[in-house]
């Protein structure tokens, strides 16, 4: 059926079948989704959201449904928005029992995710309800380039454990690619959302963690976990076959071609599979 929705674990190879999104794919972009248990966990007990932008009036709804639920909750997050013309809603993120909507401006949501039973038909159910509060973060500088060159900006949000990192990706437009869209980035910078603080803070070292950016699908392991070398941010380009590893703490941009016998046309993928050597 059209629409139909389901958690799958490429892992187990297990399903969970979810409602419907019939009612809202003509209409809404799908902007993010989480889960707030992985799929290894006990999945009855988590929550499904998904994040959408309506194609023509740009409302902000969230979905909401545990798996093996019948129907889909709503709830439009407009009213909670000072400006709703630049607000750029981007990423949606599940961090210590809370939901976290972040957008391109200063002005970002917190949904404070509450319990409680509910009566319905003489039968005991537990519903949950959303507290909305808005709050704004500090935004870190940016990297300082050469005087003179023209610069683009790629950034993607990725949660990680416990926390949310952004890695900025910069291009150098000079005369020499002004006129190719895929020019290689010139610099990469990570930063750390500091709930403390409300503020993005760059950070020099990752840890055992390894990030992976790039078209629709942001991502992220323990480096021990992959057998890969801690602390380094995988990222891809559209339109480009490479693959690119920047390093966070030698400050180094490696590329690597795993894509170089693709047939012509080919199409740029959301996902890179990395096969684990453990």
């Amino acid at each position: 059926m059209q629409a139909d929705c389901f958690l799958w674990n490429p892992v187990s190879l297990e399903s969970v079948k979810l409602p419907n999104l019939f009612q809202w794919v003509m209409d809404y972009h799908f902007l993010d989704c989480v889960l707030t248990l992985p799929m290894s966990n006990n999945v009855s007990g988590s929550t499904v959201y998904f994040l959408l932008e309506h194609q023509t009036t740009s409302e902000i709804l969230l979905l909401y449904s545990q798996p093996g639920g019948k129907q889909w909750r709503s709830k439009c997050l407009d009213e909670y928005y000072e400006d709703l013309n630049n607000r750029c809603v981007r990423y949606l993120h599940y961090l210590k029992g809370k939901l976290y909507v972040f957008s391109g401006s200063l002005w970002q949501l917190e949904i404070e995710l509450k319990q409680q039973q509910q009566l319905e038909h003489g039968h005991h159910y537990n519903d949950q309800t959303l507290s909305v509060s808005g709050f704004q973060v500090k935004r870190c500088p940016v990297l300082q380039h050469a005087a003179g060159s023209t610069l683009s900006l790629n950034y993607y949000e990725v949660e990680s454990f416990d926390d949310i990192f952004q890695v900025n990706i910069f291009f150098s437009l000079n005369l020499r690619n002004l006129n190719n869209p895929h020019a290689r980035a010139s610099a990469v910078q990570v930063q750390r959302l500091d709930l403390s603080l409300m503020a993005w803070v760059e950070v020099k070292s990752l840890g055992d963690n390894v990030l992976f950016v790039g078209g629709q699908i942001n991502a992220t392991s323990s480096a021990a976990d992959m057998a890969l070398k801690r602390g380094c941010v995988f990222y891809t380009e559209p339109g480009d076959k490479s693959l690119y590893i920047f390093e966070l703490e030698d400050d180094g941009i490696t590329v690597i071609l795993p894509f170089s016998k693709l047939p012509t046309p080919w199409f740029s993928g959301n996902w890179i599979m990395i096969p684990t050597l453990i």
